[in-house]
């Protein structure tokens, strides 16, 4: 696939419209508690929207700290098995992008939504693009890395 939404700080606003879009696409819910995408308020003029970068960008930790298996890159995608999934949080702890999250007793993260990001289709902004994920400019994951890592005790939250 090779195949991500790439956040660009940049042009965010915090107005975390991809992160109600992206609950009420997968929990059919509005509560950005359960949305795959978070928005990191990193300065008073600089919000940061973060998700799984599917491999570009880490060192894919997620996939080796998991006991269980569950989760498998494939082609530049990244996808957890919920019937493998424990709950463990394994993966939580050690993503350096704070991309998977548990709730409903299992470990969730973005999905790429089939092919069709809706984030990405409804940030009104312009600071979410769908493109090959080789191609993006490793100071982006950087930049998006050094900020989670700054406010991630902020934005860790279990349901």
């Amino acid at each position: 696939m090779g195949l991500i939404v790439v956040s660009h700080p940049e042009k965010c606003t915090h107005c975390r419209e991809c992160e109600l879009a992206c609950s009420l696409h997968h929990e059919k819910k509005v509560n950005p508690k359960k949305s795959r995408i978070r928005v990191i308020r990193a300065s008073y003029d600089l919000s940061v929207p973060s998700l799984c970068t599917h491999g570009y960008g880490c060192a894919l930790e997620c996939v080796d700290s998991c006991p269980m298996g569950a989760i498998e890159e494939n082609n530049g995608f990244v996808g957890i098995d919920e019937e493998l999934c424990d709950g463990c949080g394994a993966c939580v702890d050690v993503c350096p992008f704070n991309a998977i999250r548990l709730f409903d007793g299992k470990a969730k993260k973005c999905d790429l939504c089939g092919g069709e990001p809706v984030c990405v289709s409804l940030c009104s902004q312009g600071a979410l693009t769908f493109e090959e994920g080789k191609t993006v400019d490793k100071r982006v994951f950087n930049e998006i890395k050094k900020v989670v890592e700054e406010r991630r005790e902020d934005y860790v939250l279990q349901i």
